[in-house]
């Protein structure tokens, strides 16, 4: 099994980052409001949701995410499928980015 180049992988991040940010702005809109309450915590809620879906749902159905594509990149397991379960736990990291310098 060939292993993919840590800046393939970062650059094929930075697009999904990207393609997150543009599904994201139409449905929380520009909201800036840095006090805490209910509103922020909706707002908060559905990007991580949104995120977390994006990631999960290609990785699982196809693969591959829109950023891993433009670079044949693919997701892959050790046995014979990827299992949603390990879709999700692989991706929990990136509901933040301070959790990506765990991953």
């Amino acid at each position: 099994m060939k292993s993919t180049s840590l800046l393939k992988r970062f650059l094929a991040y930075i697009i999904d980052v990207i393609v997150v940010y543009f599904i994201l702005i139409p449905l929380v809109g520009f909201y800036s409001n840095w006090g805490f309450d209910l509103r922020n915590v909706i707002v908060v809620l559905i990007s991580v949701l949104i995120t977390l879906a994006y990631f999960v749902l290609l990785e699982f159905y196809l693969n591959q995410t829109i950023g891993k594509m433009v670079f044949g990149i693919y997701v892959r397991s050790l046995k014979k499928n990827l299992k949603f379960s390990q879709s999700l736990i692989r991706n929990l990291t990136k509901i933040s980015v301070v959790f990506l310098f765990f991953d």
